[in-house]
């Protein structure tokens, strides 16, 4: 897992190619004048999803974690908390959907990390998430969520 600001986008370029592609775009991009939605990126590999709602407490949250996506996560507006947890020892509360990359897990002690305009995440394989938490109170957030193939 990384957290980390605008500044260093381009620190993590090394680590793998497309999530190289999908740091150089956040860099490059003038993120407030994005619409929200999902669009593919290059050559279609990588994709970002341009997400607008409201924070919700933790307890209505729930751990998630990919096998073949990495997310990157990058706060525009708002202030969001997200929960990390290693996703070793979580139980499932779902089977893993192929279709949506996803699976759910249940309540667990975690990390909270707290995002405001210009952080951004990196969740790699095994690291179980819990997006969308509310920081005091709730309200409205707009993020850039990038999906990275690990393969």
């Amino acid at each position: 897992m990384i957290l980390d600001s605008h500044d260093y986008l381009l620190t993590y370029v090394p680590m793998h190619a497309r999530l190289a592609e999908g740091l150089t775009w956040l860099h490059k991009t003038d993120l407030a004048a994005l619409e929200e939605g999902t669009f593919p990126l290059g050559d279609g590999a990588v994709t970002a999803m341009v997400q607008v709602y409201d924070t919700i407490p933790a307890e209505e949250a729930r751990f998630e974690a990919h096998r073949r996506y990495i997310d990157i996560q990058y706060l525009i507006s708002g202030t969001e908390a997200i929960v990390w947890t290693p996703v070793a020892g979580l139980k499932p509360t779902t089977e893993y959907d192929t279709a949506k990359d996803i699976q759910f897990f249940g309540d667990h002690p975690g990390t909270n990390l707290i995002l405001t305009p210009g952080l951004f995440t990196v969740f790699f394989l095994p690291d179980a998430h819990k997006t969308r938490c509310l920081v005091e109170t709730a309200g409205p957030v707009r993020k850039v969520v990038i999906k990275v193939p690990v393969a």
